[in-house]
């Protein structure tokens, strides 16, 4: 359950049966989703900085940060 990046309190619950296995794992799946969200983000950033830097493709600037939240980014 750990390699599942799946919280210690998570996994003691799961084991000492007070927590429904079924709903830990949609819920974890949820958190898998949005981090894999996060990094297609991350990976067209840099895939554009990269185009950028080549000289194939302009990047604005504002689009430097697209990854990062939105309060991070002082918005």
């Amino acid at each position: 359950m750990r390699q599942l990046d799946m919280d210690l309190p998570t996994i003691a619950r799961i084991l000492d049966g007070e927590h429904d296995r079924l709903a830990a794992l949609r819920d974890h799946r949820e958190r898998l989703l949005a981090q894999r969200e996060h990094l297609d983000v991350l990976v067209r950033t840099v895939a554009r900085t990269i185009s950028d830097l080549e000289g194939t493709q302009a990047m604005p600037d504002h689009e430097l940060f697209d990854a990062w939240p939105a309060s991070a980014r002082g918005r």
